[in-house]
């Protein structure tokens, strides 16, 4: 495996903050994913020419041990990252009543499947997994999966 990379505390202008322990570095192919999807100016996938200023994003996991991340799993590898609030805002308690965090988080979504290196593309706006020949399909029948994303964006890359 490739070393792993630090993530800093801004990438292409967006503040980047970490829980305690979520720091413990990411695949290349995961910093350059990060580098892809992060600008500071969101369009409104529903609204042509509306757009979200994204300040800031709270890294709540990436590559550090953690009961719910299976070893070998994508986490582990540095393949994964968590995000729990924008711009300062909980995904948990804003997301159905902040029309700009709704908004950031389903752009980024939406721009996350654009990206070739994007594997898994969870959270409250649905979910999706991209399969080997590159086709996205939508994750209906998980529920516990479905329901556990409704907190939080997960994004995954292939290496």
């Amino acid at each position: 495996m490739s070393k792993k990379i630090i993530l800093p505390n801004g990438l292409n202008g967006v503040i980047l903050t970490f829980s305690s322990v979520s720091n413990a570095g990411v695949h290349p192919v995961l910093h350059n994913f990060l580098c892809q999807l992060l600008t500071t100016k969101l369009e409104d996938f529903m609204v042509s020419g509306k757009f979200y200023n994204l300040i800031s994003l709270h890294i709540s996991s990436t590559s550090e041990p953690y009961k719910e991340h299976k070893v070998g799993g994508p986490h582990r590898n540095g393949l994964a990252i968590d995000i729990s609030a924008v711009n300062g805002k909980s995904i948990t308690r804003n997301y159905d009543t902040d029309e700009e965090v709704a908004g950031i988080c389903d752009a980024l979504q939406v721009l996350a499947t654009d990206i070739r290196e994007t594997w898994e593309n969870f959270g409250p706006l649905i979910c999706f997994k991209t399969d080997q020949k590159g086709n996205i399909n939508q994750i209906k029948k998980d529920t516990n999966l479905i329901s556990m994303h409704k907190s939080h964006l997960h994004f995954s890359v292939r290496a």
